[in-house]
């Protein structure tokens, strides 16, 4: 996540490396994807990540079609960020009462 702080609102670095190959195209767009499908299919027993890999291609998708290319990178990191707070909300929801208020040690 700290190669995107430098895309997102914080510092709203375009010139970051990493903005170069995804103004070049949406391949990274599919590339996350793809990634979770395989997860999918290799991975037996860890969570189904269908429902994130769709969340993920509606959104991939309509930046691919409607965003101009200098913008792609800043949508980019927009979505990525979006779906690892998620995540992470999601874990501590979910984790007993005593980690969640970071008491693992008591």
């Amino acid at each position: 996540m700290h190669p995107l702080r430098h895309i997102t609102v914080r510092y709203n670095d375009l010139g970051h490396p990493l903005c170069g190959p995804l103004r070049d195209g949406p391949w990274a767009l599919a590339y996350v994807h793809a990634r979770l499908q395989q997860v999918r299919i290799f991975a037996s027993r860890s969570p189904n990540p269908t429902k994130v890999a769709q969340w993920l291609k509606q959104r991939f998708d309509k930046v691919a079609e409607t965003v101009p290319p200098f913008l792609r990178p800043k949508y980019f990191a927009l979505i990525i960020c979006t779906a690892y707070k998620a995540a992470r909300r999601a874990v501590v929801v979910e984790t007993p009462y005593l980690p969640a208020l970071g008491r693992f040690f008591e």
